[in-house]
């Protein structure tokens, strides 16, 4: 049976149709929610941190070790979108919730947010590493945490 072979990382789920989870071993694996088992499974070059469903749940948004997000298309995680300009590990990982838009939280200490496109607009500000982001509820700003305490 299709499992992670080493930790798992990172779990999301999307209502009752999907869970997703991330793990140590590289592997992103899609399971059907409802009876448990795995529908397809995808890789990174390294250790797979965080995902996230975007609110339609037609994607799937990954950060890794490999300093690198990616947007999967669903349920057989077609790698549709790869966000490679990041420096260092990719934390954190989050869908704008109306428009095209994914931010990433670096470990370089940068936020990053990324259009389809492959446009991107790097955030400063903080001091040490980012671990996590997230878009407020209209999407007009965004929150993200980090190693200095802010």
């Amino acid at each position: 049976m299709l499992k992670h072979d080493s930790p798992i990382s990172g779990i999301a789920s999307f209502g009752n149709k999907y869970i997703a989870t991330a793990g140590y071993d590289n592997k992103i694996i899609l399971w059907d929610a409802a009876s448990g088992l795995p529908l397809a499974r995808s890789w990174h070059d390294h250790l797979a941190n965080q995902l996230v469903f975007s609110a339609c749940g037609k994607y799937l948004l990954t950060s890794s070790s490999d300093y690198s997000a990616r947007v999967w298309a669903l349920p057989n995680l077609r790698l549709i979108r790869l966000f490679d300009k990041h420096l260092d590990d990719v934390e954190g990982v989050a869908f704008h919730p109306t428009k095209e838009l994914v931010a990433t939280s670096c470990r370089d200490s940068l936020i990053r947010v990324f259009d389809f496109s492959g446009n991107v607009l790097e955030l400063e500000g903080h001091k040490a590493d980012s671990i996590s982001v997230a878009w407020d509820e209209d999407g007009n700003g965004l929150i993200s945490s980090s190693d200095d305490g802010t």
